[in-house]
C-alpha cells in the first residue's frame, strides 16, 4: 500500500514558513531598535515579506506599526489601526444568541491594548489633522463595553492640552500657558505634537499681550514642523500686531500655500474640508491684500508691543522690559531652549536647531530696534510725534 506525502510535506512546508516568520521578525526586531529611518525603512521591508506568509500575524502588525510611526507616517497608522479593529471584529468573535459576533472575545484577540496605545501616538504626532480622527476614535471606543471608559478618556498625551483648552477658553491665559507647557514634558511626543503645544502656548501669550513671546513659539513650532499652516497663520497675525507686514506677507504665502497642499491631499484621501479653527483660503488672500498695501506704506514698527510695554512707560521700564527679553530671546540660548523641549541641537536635529536660531536673531535684531529708539530721548520723541499723527490721521 503506497504512503501518501501530501500531509508530510505540508507539515514540512508549514515549518518552513513558520521558521522563516521567525527570522524576519527578528530581523524586524533588531532593525526597530536602532530607531532610524533608515532602520524602520529597511525593517518595513523584511516586515512585508513576513506579512506575505503570515497577514494576521499580530506581532508582525504590532512591528509594521511601530516603523509606521518611526517613518511619521501617522495617517497610514491609523489606518493600519483600523483595518486590524475590522478584521478583529469579523473573524476574532463568537457568535451570539443573536448571531451576532461577540465584541468581548473580539477584544481577546488581544489587539485592543496595543492598537489603542498606537492610534494616540498617531494621533498625537499629527494632532491638527487628526482631531475629527480623534474625536471618532474616542466615541467608537466607549461603545466597547470591555474597555474601561478611564482607559479611553485618560490620554496623559492629551490631558494636559485639554486642561489648556479649557483655562484658555476661561480666559485663564497664565493656565492656559502652564499646561501647554506641561504638555511637553509628555511621553511619546512627537515634532508634531510638540509644535502643536507651542503653537497652543502662543495663543496664550497673544492673549496676555506677550507679543514677542507669541512670535518665538510660533517660529519654534515652524522650525519644528514646516507643514502646519495654523502656526504661520498665527504668526502672520502677530507680525500684524506690531506692524512688521512684510513678514506677515511672506507667512500668509506661505499659510495659503499649505492648505491649498493640505486639502488636495485630503480630497485624494476622500476626507475633504479643513481641519477645525483653520481659516478658508478666500480669507486668507484678503488678509495677505491688506497686508501688502500696509507693507508699500512703510509704517514703523510698534516699538512698545515688541517690548511689552504702554507708551507711557519711564525709561526705567523700557531699560527692565529690554533687560528681559535679551534674557529671553537671545539668539544663544537656542540650545537651552531646544533642551527644555527634549531636542537636542545635533545630528539630525541640527536642521531644526539652525531655524530656530535664525528665526531668533530676526526677532531679537527687532527687539534690539525697539530699544534703540525708546531708549533715547530724542529719537523716542520723534517716534512718539510720528505715532501721533498717524493716530490723528486713522481717525480723521
Amino acid at each position: 500500500m503506497g504512503i501518501d506525502c501530501k500531509p508530510v510535506k505540508e507539515a514540512s512546508d508549514g515549518l518552513q514558513k513558520s521558521l522563516l516568520v521567525a527570522d524576519y521578525m527578528d530581523q524586524a526586531t533588531e532593525l526597530l531598535k536602532k530607531t532610524t529611518s533608515e532602520a524602520a525603512k529597511s525593517a518595513m521591508d523584511v516586515i512585508s515579506k513576513g506579512l506575505m506568509i503570515s497577514p494576521y500575524s499580530e506581532k508582525l502588525l504590532k512591528m509594521k506599526a511601530s516603523a509606521l510611526l518611526n517613518l511619521k507616517k501617522y495617517s497610514e497608522v491609523i489606518q493600519l489601526c483600523k483595518q486590524i479593529s475590522e478584521y478583529a471584529e469579523q473573524h476574532c468573535g463568537t457568535a451570539s444568541a443573536h448571531g451576532q459576533s461577540d465584541p468581548q472575545n473580539a477584544n481577546n484577540y488581544s489587539f485592543w491594548p496595543w492598537r489603542q496605545e498606537i492610534s494616540f501616538k498617531a494621533i498625537a504626532g499629527k494632532l491638527e489633522l487628526c482631531e475629527n480622527i480623534l474625536d471618532e476614535l474616542i466615541k467608537n471606543l466607549k461603545k466597547e463595553k470591555s474597555v474601561p471608559e478611564k482607559d479611553v478618556s485618560d490620554h496623559k498625551p492629551l490631558s494636559p492640552m485639554a486642561a489648556g483648552d479649557k483655562a484658555f477658553q476661561s480666559g485663564n491665559y497664565s493656565d492656559a500657558v502652564k499646561h501647554y507647557t506641561a504638555a511637553l514634558s509628555c511621553k511619546n511626543r512627537s515634532h508634531h505634537f510638540v509644535a502643536s503645544c507651542i503653537r497652543h502656548r502662543a495663543s496664550a501669550y497673544k492673549a496676555l499681550g506677550q507679543i514677542t513671546d507669541a512670535i518665538a513659539d510660533c517660529s519654534l513650532a515652524i522650525s519644528l514642523d514646516g507643514n502646519y499652516p495654523k502656526a504661520n497663520y498665527l504668526r502672520a497675525t502677530l507680525y500684524e500686531i506690531i506692524r512688521d507686514y512684510g513678514q506677515a506677507v511672506t507667512d500668509l504665502q506661505r499659510y495659503i500655500y499649505l492648505i491649498q497642499k493640505q486639502s488636495k491631499s485630503m480630497v485624494n484621501q476622500s476626507c475633504g474640508g479643513l481641519t477645525r479653527g483653520q481659516i478658508d483660503s478666500n480669507e486668507a488672500h484678503q488678509k495677505l491684500s491688506r497686508a501688502e498695501k500696509e507693507a508699500k506704506r512703510g509704517t514703523p514698527l510698534d516699538m512698545y508691543l515688541i517690548l511689552g510695554i504702554k507708551p507711557s512707560a519711564t525709561a526705567s521700564d523700557i531699560k527692565k522690559a529690554y533687560h528681559k527679553a535679551f534674557l529671553r530671546h537671545h539668539p544663544d540660548k537656542t540650545s537651552q531652549l531646544l533642551a527644555k523641549i527634549g531636542i537636542r541641537d545635533a545630528g539630525p536635529c541640527k536642521e531644526i536647531g539652525n531655524k530656530v536660531r535664525k528665526d531668533a536673531e530676526m526677532l531679537f535684531k527687532i527687539i534690539g530696534q525697539a530699544y534703540a529708539v525708546l531708549s533715547d530721548p530724542i529719537q523716542r520723541s520723534s517716534y512718539d510725534r510720528g505715532e501721533g499723527q498717524r493716530e490723528a490721521k486713522r481717525r480723521t
